[in-house]
């Protein structure tokens, strides 16, 4: 046993080792971007699993000053959807849903229009064509059934059924089928589906007022370009499309948990991450795409996702088991730079070549 740990030690100073200049290039971009466009929350990298680098940047609180650590809780916005998606994911796996049942079949007083051409499959890559909500949602406490119905269950505002066009109701309506096939909360299907399997004890569900210890502030920019804490609102209103928070060390254990079947098994998988080039490389809950600036084009998996000062990126180098997650706490950050070689997550990725 003696042999195997040291053996297993070596193994792991060489993994280490080997990519150290890489690190050390990563982590200098990391600083320069604090310094120079005002980033402020912590990047984490990974190899197989391994943490290269958890680079915690900035304050947790301006007003206290309270530093940014590993254990810092982001709001991860709409990587909450991620997560809605998985649970779908393992119902069609259970056979207890469809990819092309429709809304109305398992939510009959659903308040959607069209409710009975609408599929799983149109809410999960965005082309249902329901309504786009907007912040009128987020002031006051409402349920989800509310919000839905609020934008769905009239005339205007609705897109072409069959083209992508994001809206947080999808999801939304998404979380109210899964209540509804397994009789039981959403979260609760969350919590014992993902969060207690993959020993995720620092990820959880976020309500007005209802906050729990080490959740950073979130900050904004306003016109004079000074940084002011984001305005209070009903973040339990996206519900199943946005009302949740991690840290960056337990995302990485989702994303380990997603190389087995401790979640689903590979078919489900393979499917789930099955990418529509038509629909922009929108998967089941995330895009998946070749990513072009590197030679070898590497097949990335990503989720995304920003409410208001919380920016955040979850980056899977699915073919080479590498990792890179992004939680920020102001806007600052643009999760969004695909193509902007300058960017923060582009230039990270370009420090992610295969060994």
């Amino acid at each position: 046993m003696k042999k195997i740990a040291v053996l297993s030690s070596f193994l792991l100073f060489l993994t280490v080792g080997f990519a150290q200049p890489r690190i050390s290039n990563i982590a200098s971009v990391v600083d320069e971007e604090a310094v120079e466009n005002g980033f402020n929350g912590i990047v984490l990298v990974a190899d197989h699993g391994i943490k290269m680098l958890e680079k915690p940047v900035g304050e947790a609180n301006h007003e206290s000053g309270a530093s940014i650590h590993p254990g810092s809780k982001f709001r991860i916005a709409s990587m909450t959807k991620m997560f809605t998606a998985i649970v779908v994911m393992q119902l069609i796996e259970e056979g207890k849903l469809t990819l092309d049942q429709t809304i109305g079949s398992v939510l009959p007083s659903v308040p959607v229009q069209n409710k009975h051409d609408i599929t799983i499959a149109d809410c999960l890559l965005h082309t249902s064509g329901i309504p786009i909500e907007d912040d009128e949602a987020y002031i006051k406490a409402r349920t989800p059934m509310e919000v839905v119905g609020m934008y769905a269950n009239r005339s205007k505002g609705w897109g072409k059924q069959g083209e992508f066009r994001y809206s947080n109701l999808d999801y939304i309506v998404l979380g109210l089928v899964i209540e509804a096939v397994t009789q039981e909360p959403w979260y609760l299907n969350i919590q014992n589906r993902i969060l207690d399997p993959c020993r995720m004890g620092e990820t959880g569900f976020l309500a007005f007022g209802n906050y729990p210890g080490d959740l950073v502030t979130g900050y904004i920019t306003d016109p004079k370009g000074d940084l002011i804490p984001e305005p209070e609102y009903h973040i339990e209103n996206f519900f199943s499309a946005g009302c949740m928070y991690s840290t960056a060390r337990d995302l990485l254990k989702l994303d380990q948990a997603l190389y087995t079947e401790k979640l689903m098994k590979k078919e489900t998988r393979e499917l789930m991450y099955s990418p529509f080039s038509s629909l922009g490389y929108v998967s089941y809950g995330t895009w998946v795409y070749p990513y072009p600036y590197l030679p070898y084009n590497p097949k990335l998996v990503e989720r995304r996702g920003g409410i208001l000062g919380f920016q955040c990126v979850f980056v899977r180098f699915i073919e080479d088991n590498y990792t890179l997650i992004i939680l920020s706490n102001n806007d600052r950050f643009n999760p969004d730079s695909y193509g902007d070689k300058e960017a923060l997550k582009e230039k990270i990725i370009m420090q992610m070549p295969r060994e």
